[in-house]
């Protein structure tokens, strides 16, 4: 297990481009997105949380712990609010609820590259370029995180990255644990 860090796997806004159906649901080979998730994260992490718009999408998923955004309908980084907001530990791992395919290794070099880092963020980089709802977030960013949902104009990601202090790893060859559900 991964001492200090929670996981967070973000469901995603509404969803419009699948039906309103969150992709979290959708099937990959007979088994939900979910479950091929939390098959890799419950290895690494005590604390899951699952951060919907609304907090009200996951039936009987054991251990796993379901949040409503603060700012809803303001994107991604609400998600990413919600998990800092909610999660029992002092780090985040927050991944995007429509990337099946992650790979405990790829997870651990982050963790670890993250932890000499001494930053607040730490995000790969891939050929794609920033993956950062694949990352780590420390919980002492969630003030700069609420300064940016604040305004009210659906803040990207980057903006964070402006006022915090961040470390990358790099990726050469893209890994299956960035793929989205979008991708194959």
């Amino acid at each position: 297990m991964i001492e200090g860090v929670s996981a967070a796997i973000l469901s995603g806004g509404s969803n419009s481009r699948n039906g309103g159906r969150p992709k979290s649901f959708e099937l990959i080979n007979g088994q939900k997105v979910i479950d091929l998730q939390l098959g890799v994260l419950r290895s690494l992490f005590d604390d899951i949380v699952f951060v919907s718009r609304e907090g009200n999408l996951l039936e009987n998923v054991e251990k796993v712990r379901e949040v409503a955004d603060v700012f809803p309908g303001q994107g991604p980084l609400a998600g990413i609010h919600a998990a800092l907001l909610y999660c029992e530990q002092p780090n985040v791992f927050v991944v995007a609820g429509d990337m099946p395919f992650l790979e405990e290794s790829v997870i651990m070099q982050l963790y670890s590259d993250f932890s000499r880092s001494g930053a607040k963020i730490h995000i790969p980089y891939t050929s794609s370029g920033f993956e950062p709802l694949h990352a780590f977030y420390s919980k002492g960013i969630i003030n700069q995180v609420e300064k940016q949902l604040d305004g009210g104009q659906h803040p990207r990601i980057i903006s964070v990255l402006r006022v915090a202090i961040y470390s990358v790893t790099y990726f050469n060859t893209k890994q299956a644990s960035f793929q989205n559900i979008n991708t194959f």
